[in-house]
């Protein structure tokens, strides 16, 4: 992870977000104040979007400090994006459905408001809101877009942003402010130019979207839950999108519009891709979580071996991961005190009796035998018929015996499924049986 410099948000940044406020004030009174003189809003309409553009310019400072906070790593980072463009959608949505008559518009028209006053102040502050978030996460895509620095990473993602930038201007001249219809002096554009802008910015957008390397640097269980959250906020900011509810954001200025639709479709994509690459992994998720579980379980088990002398707390510390490794729903190991006879030293939801009992049928069929493991079909074998109310829910028995070549220490596991002790799992087995060697020196 590339080094960080932290800066406190200063007095700089202070000085312009009180510009900004103070900008964004005035706009408010001026909306609220010539509500119903639509003609005075149109013929000082280009003051009023460089004012807009100005007070957001002098939010950027205060905004990018905010972004640096969050730069500690990049699955937090990543972590707090969603969760403010999630809580953002939320919030906008809630507020527009608990307004209710305040926030009512008459055919979804913003000149046509119930009560023009909240609804001005509410929408205008909501928009404020929702942009300053999506500015945020933006910063926020930079730093992890650049993770890995390529040769041409950062002029991509400027272009990105400049595409974003263009849009929101262009926009600003080809639609009606409040009819969202296209002006009649509008600069003309034909389908065919109007096709390769969208394809190029696409295009942009889908480039920068693939830089994602930081991925790799989540563990499998990161990458399952990140990939849960990033269906679900797509899934409400795509409904959000594309519902009345997002009238308000677009009501404040055809330039904040464009803005907030290329920002909606940078940020969409970049989930997109992410989600589909996490999808890619799914198969080996669940091979690299058991790795993990293993590398664990080895260090608990030589920790605990280091540090103690209960020889029969660390025994049940192998069984358990042995039981959790293996995925077996049924574990215990036995050891041959003399001929026919052997103590029960551990067990895991099987009682002594049974374990026994089951320990005696196996040492009798496997007596003139020497395997690595020992594999019984409780389903179809003949083990079946010797042991006495065997569950019919039981469908496999491995007996392994923990020295190689020796049936005098055996491990036994029973599954549910009958497929479920993999060749890899019980290969797993070897390193754990490693720690019932040493065991059973320290007892020699």
């Amino acid at each position: 992870m590339p080094p960080v410099k932290h800066r406190n948000i200063g007095f700089r940044e202070i000085f312009f977000l009180i510009i900004a406020l103070v900008l964004f004030g005035g706009i408010i009174i001026v909306d609220i104040s010539f509500y119903h003189v639509p003609s005075f809003i149109k013929n000082f309409h280009t003051e009023r979007e460089v004012v807009l553009g100005l007070s957001f310019a002098a939010l950027l400072p205060f905004l990018s400090s905010v972004s640096r906070k969050f730069q500690q790593d990049y699955k937090k980072m990543f972590d707090i994006s969603l969760g403010l463009l999630g809580g953002m959608v939320l919030l906008e949505s809630g507020v527009q459905m608990l307004g209710g008559e305040v926030l009512k518009l008459w055919n979804n028209n913003p000149l046509l408001a119930e009560n023009p006053d909240y609804w001005t102040l509410v929408s205008t502050i909501m928009t404020i809101f929702a942009t300053s978030i999506l500015i945020i996460i933006l910063f926020n895509l930079r730093y992890l877009i650049l993770a890995r620095r390529g040769k041409n990473s950062d002029i991509f993602f400027k272009l990105a942003i400049l595409v974003i930038l263009a849009f929101a201007l262009v926009l600003n001249f080809y639609e009606d402010h409040y009819s969202y219809k296209q002006l009649n002096n509008s600069i003309p554009i034909d389908d065919f130019s109007r096709y390769i802008w969208v394809v190029g910015g696409l295009a942009l957008f889908t480039v920068n979207s693939f830089r994602n390397y930081w991925i790799e640097e989540l563990t499998p269980r990161e990458k399952i839950f990140i990939l849960i959250v990033i269906i679900i906020i797509l899934g409400i900011t795509g409904y959000f999108i594309f519902s009345p509810l997002i009238t308000k954001l677009y009501a404040l200025s055809v330039t904040v519009k464009g803005f907030i639709i290329a920002s909606f479709t940078f940020v969409g994509l970049y989930l997109l891709v992410v989600a589909l690459k996490l999808l890619f992994h799914l198969p080996l998720i669940g091979y690299h979580a058991q790795i993990e579980d293993e590398l664990q379980a080895v260090r608990e088990i030589s920790e605990l071996i280091s540090a103690s002398h209960d020889e029969e707390l660390v025994l049940k510390k192998v069984i358990k991961h042995i039981n959790s490794i293996t995925k077996a729903d049924i574990c215990w190991i036995e050891s041959e005190i003399e001929d026919d006879e052997f103590d029960i030293l551990s067990k895991n939801n099987i009682s002594e009796e049974r374990a026994h009992n089951i320990s005696l049928i196996v040492r009798n069929l496997i007596k003139n035998s020497i395997k690595d493991f020992y594999y019984f079909d409780l389903v179809n074998n003949s083990i079946v018929d010797y042991i006495d109310n065997l569950p019919k829910k039981w469908k496999m028995l491995v007996a392994v015996p923990v020295d190689s070549g020796k049936n005098n220490t055996i491990l036994y596991l029973i599954s549910t499924k009958s497929s479920s002790f993999k060749a890899r799992n019980i290969n797993s087995l070897k390193t754990f049986l490693s720690f019932l060697k040493i065991l059973q020196k320290n007892q020699a």
